[in-house]
């Protein structure tokens, strides 16, 4: 890859390797353990997944709809409380394409009637989230 300045011509160049994923899905998880969404309101959970891997079907579940609704990662709070939410992702096991594995991961959601972070990934060591009790 060669890139030129638009000012000053000048150039710098790199070589790329593109290297082919396995093909098999070996996991998922996701970023955070614990989410938070207000009542009303909405937030994306992006889970993820083996690089390179032939991904068939995406599969996503609540543990209590009351509480959060779920779709397609989309997760919408409906009343305070708790729910799990989980992905299943069934994708190719093997190199040779043929054999499906379904693997999962699941968070835990807060909902409620307050302003909150929508992660609580921003709490500084030894800090505690006491909603969450």
């Amino acid at each position: 890859i060669t890139v030129t300045t638009v000012e000053g011509g000048y150039q710098a160049t790199c070589q790329v390797t593109v290297l082919p994923g396995s093909g098999s899905i070996d996991s998922v998880f996701f970023p955070d353990e614990k989410y938070v969404v207000r009542i009303g309101k909405d937030i994306m959970l992006v889970p993820s997944v083996t690089p390179g891997a032939k991904i068939i079907r995406v599969e996503w579940e609540t543990s209590d709809s009351s509480v959060a609704t779920v779709e397609e990662g989309q997760v919408t709070g409906v009343k305070v409380g708790k729910a799990t939410i989980t992905v299943k992702i069934t994708g190719i096991d093997d190199p040779t394409l043929q054999n499906e594995k379904v693997v999962s991961a699941s968070c835990l959601v807060r909902v409620t009637d307050q302003d909150v972070n929508e992660t609580v990934e921003d709490l500084t060591e030894g800090e505690e989230f006491k909603d969450w009790q």
